[in-house]
């Protein structure tokens, strides 16, 4: 698999650098292997190698904690988790917002069963149901 721009070069060390326990760990126990004579050390290479490789190519990302701070929600971050295409998926309307009440995404569900939602403005201009609202407001602030 050649890396080809200095993306997947990243995406490889960052990758490399999130395994890098597993890989210790790998590494520890070829020493114990090859140190008692159960293995030789070229055979001790090409096995660390092999779980080094396999661990960094074929593993998915760790996906990051996605942070909620009381001013701030990052989008970039949500989209790199693939939070937005999880809400797609759904088939019941899921509407994503931010601690101001601001439409942040929405699936076609949700498009479809409140055709007047759209992303960028507050909740309110968009629903007028004032139990759905006061719903909302309740569990934003039990966070």
């Amino acid at each position: 698999m050649p890396i080809s721009n200095s993306n997947n070069l990243l995406s490889w060390q960052k990758q490399a650098y999130q395994m890098r326990w597993a890989l210790l760990a790998n590494f520890i126990i070829m020493l114990f292997f090859i140190g008692f004579g159960a293995i030789s050390l070229l055979l001790g290479f090409l096995a660390f190698s092999f779980i080094a490789i396999v661990l960094i190519l074929f593993t998915s990302p760790i996906v990051q904690n996605i942070s909620l701070n009381e001013n701030n929600l990052n989008i970039k971050q949500l989209r790199e988790n693939n939070l937005f295409e999880f809400v797609d998926i759904l088939s019941e309307p899921c509407i994503i917002l931010d601690k101001k009440s601001t439409i942040l995404h929405l699936n076609k569900a949700a498009s479809d069963q409140f055709p007047k939602a759209i992303i960028g403005n507050p909740i309110v201009f968009s629903l007028r149901n004032p139990d759905f609202l006061a719903a909302i407001e309740r569990a934003m602030k039990t966070q």
